[in-house]
């Protein structure tokens, strides 16, 4: 079977602030700018170039070694630069947690809210890249992890994630992960 070349560029430049604001909270600014683009010999269809840009402000609580809760906004560009002239806007608001208990282990838990403005078809290549994965429209997804040392080179981890979008059903994933370390 011969399929041709394949070729992705992935290119960003991107600048990140941490400003502690007091003791108990924190201000992070993450901005990136780039271009993502894939080329097919075989299936042309396959084929995008697209510039993006994000905006991340988060804010974290964070009164001692044991809790933590964040606040965060996502605002995404995303502009294909065909003649088809795509283009996605994301926006997105989240909740993170972390409870860590000494000899118990950690539990992270994050709640997104996602609403994406796409007005073009949803079966390509390049839809799955502009909405990453995701529905035009409102979308929810959630995930707890559980991670738990259980020697001092083996790490074990529970997750859950699950998403609804608009028109679609829920969609529940679990794993089970472990590490070794050497």
């Amino acid at each position: 079977m011969t399929n041709g070349f394949e070729q992705r560029t992935s290119e960003y430049y991107s600048a990140n602030i941490r400003w502690n604001l007091s003791r108990k909270f924190r201000l992070n600014i993450d901005a990136q700018n780039g271009r993502k683009e894939n080329l097919s010999d075989y299936l042309s269809t396959r084929n995008f170039d697209l510039d993006y840009y994000s905006f991340v402000p988060k804010i974290t609580f964070q009164p001692g070694t044991v809790f933590r809760l964040s606040l965060l906004y996502e605002h995404k560009n995303k502009q294909n630069n065909s003649e088809s002239n795509e283009k996605a806007i994301y926006n997105k608001g989240g909740l993170e947690g972390k409870y860590s208990a000494a000899e118990k282990g950690n539990i992270i838990t994050n709640l997104n809210f996602i609403l994406i403005n796409y007005d073009y078809p949803t079966n390509s290549s390049l839809a799955f890249e502009m909405l990453e994965g995701l529905q035009p429209g409102n979308n929810v997804t959630w995930e707890v992890i559980y991670q738990r040392t259980l020697a001092n080179n083996l790490q074990l981890n529970l997750n859950y994630n699950g998403r609804w979008a608009d028109g679609s059903k829920l969609l529940h994933v679990g794993g089970v992960q472990v590490r070794a370390f050497f």
